[in-house]
């Protein structure tokens, strides 16, 4: 069977985020930068290609925090995921800022109890329902493992997206690259043929 192109070469999905802790009074005291995150096997499955087939797909919705580490590609929940509250997920606002670009955006707030003792938080991931331990994880990662004390808050962004043809974009390039270093090749050619001087004569 011929391999199919499209598939390596078509729609791929990615994803960075970055996650702050915030302390009253002293701003940001922790950032993670940006990271790019794990989409899952079932994250594509259920969050893209069941909203292609039948428009009744998951969607993002929440964000969770853990302790664990980065989640496998057939993984469907982030490890030692935050239960300190049966709803401590926090909701995202979604938005759209460029094209294939979707941003998630929000905050767990010191106020809303979501740790109610120091945990050292390393991983985060996208849901699709408030309540914890339950769900299919979408996407996520971890990153440096810091201290998250009851009077601190943590932001999160989170943006995802569809990476199209860029095989196919590199290929085409080399290959008009490749196009154009031949014809020039054949100018240099025939300007040498045509300004060469022919000497026609009799020996005798």
């Amino acid at each position: 069977m011929a391999k199919n192109k499209n598939h390596s070469d078509g729609m791929k999905v990615r994803g960075f985020f970055r996650v702050q802790l915030t302390e009253d009074g002293k701003g940001v005291v922790g950032d993670s930068g940006w990271k790019e995150n794990q989409v899952t096997n079932l994250g594509i499955r259920q969050y893209l290609v069941d909203w292609l087939a039948s428009g009744a797909g998951k969607s993002v919705t929440y964000m969770a925090l853990g302790t664990g580490a980065a989640p496998a590609s057939n993984a469907t929940a982030i490890t030692g995921e935050l239960t300190h509250s049966t709803s401590g997920r926090a909701a995202v606002s979604s938005s759209i800022v460029a094209s294939g670009t979707n941003q998630f955006t929000g905050a767990f707030a010191s106020a809303n109890s979501f740790v109610t003792a120091s945990a050292d938080i390393s991983c985060i991931g996208l849901y699709n329902t408030s309540t914890t331990a339950v769900g299919t994880l979408f996407a996520g990662n971890t990153f440096a493992s810091s201290s998250c004390a009851t009077n601190q808050s943590v932001g999160f962004n989170w943006r995802t997206l569809l990476v199209i043809a860029r095989q196919k974009f590199f290929k085409l390039r080399e290959h008009l690259s490749e196009t154009i270093r031949s014809e020039i090749l054949n100018w240099r050619r025939s300007e040498t043929i045509i300004r060469t001087p022919t000497f026609c004569g009799m020996m005798g």
